[in-house]
């Protein structure tokens, strides 16, 4: 959401946010909220023409075509907060789903065998 707002704004920031957005308070305001951010953030994208793709942009510190920092950035940051997700779900007692291959514990049960 934030990559597409620097994107579209033309500079990234530290604390640049999109407009109107907030952090959620309730459980219930998840969903809804994120509905929202991501459809503001595919509209902002939406308006990109073939030729914006490859401007080149300073992306803290480094210099990017537009096109490579959404791929790159964008696949990057999904997998920071995976991490994120996996950490919260294991300290909460939870047991991460599988994504690409198996889990930690999948692979632990499979070694016991």
């Amino acid at each position: 959401m934030h990559v597409s707002y620097g994107v579209a704004s033309g500079a990234f920031t530290a604390d640049a946010k999109p407009p109107n957005i907030k952090r959620p308070i309730t459980v219930e305001e998840l969903a809804p909220g994120y509905k929202r951010v991501h459809e503001e953030a595919r509209e902002r994208l939406r308006t990109l023409k073939p030729i914006d793709l490859e401007k080149e942009m300073q992306f803290f510190g480094s210099t990017q075509t537009v096109s490579a920092l959404l791929w790159n950035i964008m696949l990057l940051h999904l997998v920071h907060h995976r991490g994120q997700l996996s950490v919260l779900v294991r300290l909460a007692g939870g047991v991460v789903p599988e994504l690409f291959g198996p889990t930690r514990e999948q692979s632990r049960a499979a070694a016991r065998n």
